[in-house]
């Protein structure tokens, strides 16, 4: 027993003296921290209690104002503190709160012996850190995957209508007045009763159509034929293009004559009708028959019109 208890004694006071050695390098280790991170785990204030103030924080383990090895610093309260600045930091946003406390830190009373080397390695952090160029851009790095594609858009408002593009148009139709008087000959032939001239381009006093639009056109003329034979062309600006003949044989009624032609038009052209010489004047127009002249346009080749644009 008396060997068990020897045996044990000595074993406690080796395993007490571990626990001291052990404390030791844990408090240095504690004390090398601050000088290796970087700012912003340095910047709440009150991050470290001042040097010399152990026994203000801690009574209960020093009773009165002592040498603690180690700088006066206290792990644990180093510890509890610093959270209470993060805390205390992030509530308020407290900017200028590192430098409170690294004047307060370096403005320890005389005679203390810690914190002196905290502060001056903190101190070396900061201006190190606010040096122009210390902190240099790295390289870019690998472009990104393309994110997925968003959600379409509202709709648009609706915008102003435009304008229609309508073809060219050119038409008309006219009819002779009642006469018991014959036309004269080689000249043109009114048709003065206009039924469609929407465009205008028909003259109903000198009988022509005047060509606003190039294209094709075609012509018509239904005649009626009564006291005399009758013989009439299509000009087009003075030259026939196309030529129909009546013979009237002394028949009680009068008989018809119609004829028609497709004609290419530039701007500017003109057409018209005109009976043949001679003898062979008989059209005729009443109340109950008619004498018409009609042309409209089949197709234009006017590449300037807004529906070719």
């Amino acid at each position: 027993s008396l060997v068990l208890g020897l045996t044990l004694h000595h074993l406690s006071f080796w395993l007490l003296g571990a626990v001291g050695v052990l404390s030791v390098y844990l408090s240095r280790f504690c004390l090398s921290v601050p000088a290796q991170v970087s700012l912003p785990l340095l910047s709440p204030p009150k991050l470290w209690p001042a040097a010399g103030r152990h026994h203000e924080l801690f009574p209960c383990y020093f009773p009165a104002r002592s040498s603690w090895p180690l700088n006066n610093w206290f792990p644990l309260g180093v510890w509890e503190e610093q959270s209470r600045a993060v805390r205390e930091r992030t509530r308020t946003g407290d900017a200028g709160a590192r430098d409170a406390w690294l004047g307060r830190s370096a403005g320890a009373e005389p005679g203390s012996t810690g914190g002196s080397g905290v502060v001056s390695s903190l101190k070396e952090t900061r201006e190190l850190a606010e040096q122009p160029g210390s902190r240099e851009r790295g390289l870019p790095g690998p472009r990104g995957e393309p994110g997925p594609r968003g959600e379409a858009g509202p709709v648009g408002a609706t915008g102003p209508a435009g304008e229609c593009s309508v073809p060219p148009r050119s038409a008309f139709s006219a009819k002779r007045s009642e006469s018991r008087v014959p036309p004269p000959s080689d000249a043109p032939l009114p048709f003065d009763r206009v039924l469609v001239n929407e465009q205008g381009h028909y003259d109903a006093t000198t009988g022509k159509f005047t060509c606003q639009v190039p294209g094709v056109y075609y012509f018509a003329v239904h005649a009626t034929v009564y006291r005399a034979s009758l013989q009439f062309d299509l000009v087009k600006n003075g030259e026939s293009i196309a030529s129909f003949f009546q013979f009237f044989g002394g028949w009680p009624k009068p008989a018809s004559l119609s004829g028609g032609a497709m004609v290419r038009l530039e701007p500017e052209d003109q057409v018209w009708v005109q009976v043949g010489v001679g003898d062979y004047i008989g059209i005729y127009a009443s109340i109950k028959t008619d004498s018409t002249f009609s042309g409209f346009l089949v197709y234009s080749d006017w590449h300037s019109s807004p529906v070719f644009a």
